[in-house]
């Protein structure tokens, strides 16, 4: 590691390009609501992960009776959502453009 010299200014607060950057402190402290918010977000994830065990074995039981919204909410859980398309197809499979009609109203005469 290089030894800095007794002459180099300090530039651990430099980003790449040698301006200033983000600062410990610097910006607008939060709000307290905001600093509950999170506070109250953090408790509830930290309640879910300690009952994750039980709620997913459950609703592995309720899916294994078919219950297709516990099947959905595995899966989504598991695999991620799946991406909509939002396309439409001719017979032979290619893609249909959809024109987009932009209105625009003059109201400069109005």
């Amino acid at each position: 590691m290089k030894e800095k010299k007794e002459t180099e200014p300090e530039l651990e607060n430099l980003n790449k390009s040698g301006h200033g950057g983000a600062r410990p402190g610097a910006g607008r402290p939060k709000s307290e609501a905001t600093i509950r918010a999170q506070a109250a977000r953090d408790y509830i994830s930290k309640q879910v992960a300690d009952s994750l065990g039980p709620i997913v074995a459950k609703a592995i039981t309720q899916a294994m009776e078919g219950d297709k919204y516990a099947r959905e909410w595995l899966s989504d859980q598991a695999w991620g959502k799946p991406v909509q398309r939002n396309t439409v197809e001719d017979d032979e499979g290619n893609i249909v453009p959809i024109p987009i009609i932009n209105v625009y109203r003059d109201n400069s005469n109005a």
